[in-house]
């Protein structure tokens, strides 16, 4: 979501809110409602290989890299951590929009480093309201360099497939 849309989407809402409070309460509460649905119910992952049921905190997901492992709670290896470090699983935001993997595991073999939702479209009844994460990145040596691995979401195939960052404006803007 762009900066533009958060700021005029929150001055929406302040605006409908102020007006109900003007009317009274029970105006209050509907206009809260109105200005709630304006926001994501739910951001949501699909997890791939084929499944097509998405998932908010998603264990496993499988994409043409391998697979991508929360391993939350478990130790998180030297020299990726401190001593007693444990990698920190997903955390979710709504404002701004976002889903992150600080610390995740890559075929159970390779520690892998922000695992993070972008670019969010519109899911289907029954999750009408909600949004799921068409693209995702993540950094696959860390500590040597900066340099991410893309992918985006086939809808069609039900997997994550690989993509240059030259096409995340195709695949991964905000609908």
């Amino acid at each position: 979501m762009s900066l533009m849309r958060l700021t005029r989407t929150s001055f929406t809402a302040v605006a409908v809110l102020s007006a109900a409070l003007a009317l009274g309460g029970a105006s209050a509460a509907s206009a809260a409602t109105h200005a709630a649905q304006t926001e994501p119910k739910n951001l949501y992952l699909y997890v791939g290989n084929g499944n097509g049921v998405p998932q908010v905190a998603p264990t496993q997901i499988y994409t043409a890299d391998g697979t991508i492992i929360d391993e939350k709670g478990e130790p998180l290896p030297a020299p990726y951590g401190a001593a007693g470090e444990k990698y920190p699983g997903w955390f979710w935001s709504l404002s701004p929009t976002g889903a992150s993997l600080g610390w995740a595991n890559l075929n159970g073999t390779k520690v892998i480093q922000d695992v993070i939702g972008a670019g969010w479209a519109p899911l289907p009844a029954p999750y009408t309201g909600s949004y799921y994460f068409k693209c995702l990145e993540y950094l696959p040596n860390p500590l040597v360099n900066g340099a991410e691995n893309w992918l985006r979401w086939d809808s069609a195939n039900g997997k994550w497939l690989a993509m240059p960052l030259a096409d995340y404006g195709e695949y991964c803007e905000n609908q």
